[in-house]
């Protein structure tokens, strides 16, 4: 178990929770430059963030 905990960062885990919601608020009150931001942060921030399971051998 705790293993899992030390796999898991929290403050990454917060925020994608925190961007994810942002993102939900914008496109329930149909702000779209809003949905543009948080949408292209979150997916570079998702890019940056996990690591890459391709091996350069």
């Amino acid at each position: 178990m705790k293993d899992l905990f030390e796999k898991i960062n929290i403050v990454e885990a917060m925020v994608v929770v925190v961007a994810g919601a942002a993102l939900i608020i914008c496109a329930l009150t149909h702000q779209q430059e809003g949905m543009l931001a948080l949408g292209g942060g979150l997916v570079g921030y998702l890019g940056a963030v996990v690591p890459s399971k391709v091996s350069n051998e």
